[in-house]
């Protein structure tokens, strides 16, 4: 009883009320701790993967846009590669950095990256005669600059071109030019041909009026000098006064052949084709030009060219006027080579149609065509001979065009060379009777219609001696 009610020995704590409630409180507490952290991680590890994801979905359209910067980069390059043109990109201080392979062939490979546009191309314009320079002007003005043609110096090399110049710009700062730079030779040989069949129309317009008009009074003339030469025979006059009439009459027929080739240039002075032997009239023609010169003819032919259609007496002065060129080249003595050969294709290089081809040069020592006037020398009234005409070349590249051909040339001061090629071509032969009767013109009556006076005299004096009534 006494250890009951009086003890000295202490209560275990847990005997106490206060002991659990603090106990509860400090596991409460930590649960909610433990709680927290557990969210609070939970959070961040949602935060993380948000951004995580976003991250990776950033560097997905990065790598993206990436690879189309790189496509995109590589298709202007081969664009650049592509263009016919020369392309030549600097900064805003004129230094190369980027040129496409056309620059290389247009240059001769002179220009590299790094090097100064102002120093390595230069250019001058044709109009003024003034030097220019187009990527300058464009980093001063920071606009666009072109000239349609100058002429461009770079290294060795020196060219007809067109260039364009245009600002490369970022926010509003000029950071570079682009320079395009075009060969425009071959466009202005081009524009000279033009020209050229220009003036070879204009000149056929003239040479058709001309020759009308000159056809009809040599008729007149030819027909008086026949009146003359019948009525002088009936009257037994002496052989020397109808031998004048008779060079009267020649005459005559040498203008009418210069007629024809005045009508060559005009519409209805078409080549007259029939088939014959090349050769044969090139060694005629040649030898009777040369003839009591000091020119030695020498000759290369072709037996396989055999006979083909052409028009003798056009072609005739074609082979006439080379030779006589060749000639009047060789000042003391020298050699002219001709050559006939048969190509079984069209040569290449030229425009003309398909088929088989003879072709023919006129080849001299002679002291050749100066390099200023070799793209001149078939223009109409172009020469450099003191009584020259300027007529002959242009007459002969008209009568081979007319036969569906061309002629090409080469000179150099060790002699000429004339190229002509001419479409081998054979029409069919066609057979006609002639069934043709001689009628008696006697007291017969004949209407005579002219707008010509003098070949309305002519013609009925003529009818007049051979019996027949006029009005």
């Amino acid at each position: 009883m006494f250890r009951k009610w009086v003890s000295l020995a202490p209560r275990p704590v847990y005997y106490e009320k206060e002991f659990w409630y603090i106990l509860a409180i400090l596991i409460i507490g930590g649960l909610l701790v433990i709680i927290g952290i557990v969210a609070w991680n939970a959070s961040l590890r949602k935060q993380v993967k948000s951004k995580t994801q976003q991250l990776e979905n950033e560097l997905y359209w990065h790598k993206k846009t990436q690879e189309q910067l790189l496509v995109e980069k590589e298709r202007l390059l081969i664009t650049i590669q592509s263009i016919g043109d020369a392309f030549i990109s600097t900064d805003d201080k004129g230094t190369v950095i980027l040129c496409n392979k056309q620059a290389d062939v247009l240059f001769g490979n002179v220009i590299s990256l790094g090097q100064n546009i102002h120093t390595l191309i230069s250019f001058t314009e044709h109009r003024h005669n003034k030097k220019v320079d187009p990527v300058r002007e464009c980093i001063e003005s920071g606009g666009l600059v072109v000239y349609h043609h100058v002429e461009c110096t770079c290294g060795q090399k020196t060219l007809d071109v067109s260039v364009v110049s245009s600002p490369v710009k970022f926010e509003d700062m000029l950071i570079g030019v682009v320079t395009i730079i075009r060969d425009i030779t071959d466009m202005l040989a081009m524009q000279d041909e033009l020209i050229k069949l220009q003036q070879f129309e204009s000149l056929g317009i003239l040479a058709a009026g001309i020759a009308h008009d000159f056809n009809n009074i040599l008729m007149a003339i030819m027909g008086n000098a026949e009146i003359l030469g019948l009525m002088l025979a009936k009257e037994k006059i002496s052989k020397d006064l109808i031998d004048i009439v008779e060079g009267i009459k020649q005459s005559v027929k040498s203008a009418q052949s210069l007629t024809s080739q005045l009508l060559t240039y005009a519409k209805g002075g078409k080549p007259i084709k029939k088939s014959g032997n090349i050769i044969q009239l090139i060694k005629d023609t040649v030898e009777f030009v040369t003839h009591g010169t000091s020119v030695k003819v020498e000759y290369n032919f072709d037996s396989s060219v055999g006979n083909f259609d052409f028009d003798e007496h056009q072609l005739s002065h074609v082979f006439r006027n080379l030779t006589l060129n060749a000639v009047q080249s060789i000042e003391n003595s020298g050699k002219l080579t001709i050559t006939v050969k048969s190509l079984p294709e069209k040569p290449k290089g030229l425009e003309l149609p398909e088929g088989q081809y003879v072709m023919i040069t006129f080849t001299d020592t002679g002291k050749g065509i100066a390099p200023e006037n070799i793209n001149r020398i078939f223009e109409p009234y172009f020469t450099t001979k003191e009584k020259g005409t300027g007529l002959g070349l242009t007459t002969s590249l008209s009568i081979v065009k007319q036969h569906g051909g061309t002629i090409t040339v080469s000179s150099s001061t060790k002699g000429t060379m004339f190229t002509i090629y001419l479409p081998k071509e054979e029409m069919p032969v066609e057979f006609v009777k002639d069934e043709s009767v001689q009628p008696d013109l006697l007291d017969a009556f004949v209407l005579i219609l002219d707008d010509r006076e003098d070949i309305l005299d002519v013609t009925s004096g003529m009818l007049e001696i051979l019996g027949c009534h006029y009005d």
